[in-house]
């Protein structure tokens, strides 16, 4: 990844971690939100019938009102894929009362 040369990051295009799953067999699957391996991670655990455990990390409605408040329905935008994604989780952990508060008005169980 161009912005982090020193750190290896993955897509997993490939599926090795499914193979590597298989042989661990766990029991859950944890995942940060948003992340690199969020989609893998989604599709692993709807395909193996695991568990999905999502932390989210990275206020993405405020990223968005910061680096896209150009475009128009930024905030709407972020907060779709936020439910997108984490209505697939079966847990979301989150960073404080307040964050968990905010993810609930906005449908996010």
């Amino acid at each position: 990844f161009p912005l982090y040369n020193h750190i290896s990051l993955s897509l997993d295009l490939q599926m090795k971690g499914r193979a590597m799953m298989k042989k661990i067999r766990p029991d859950l699957i944890h995942v940060s939100s948003p992340g690199f391996m969020l989609i893998p991670a989604m599709i692993y655990a709807r395909l193996m019938r695991i568990p999905l455990l999502m932390s989210y990390h990275t206020h993405v409605p405020m990223y968005a009102e910061k680096y896209l408040g150009f475009m128009p329905a930024h905030k709407w935008v972020a907060w779709a894929l936020l439910r997108w994604a984490h209505t697939k989780a079966d847990l979301t952990l989150c960073t404080s009362p307040q964050i968990r508060a905010e993810l609930l008005e906005n449908g996010i169980p």
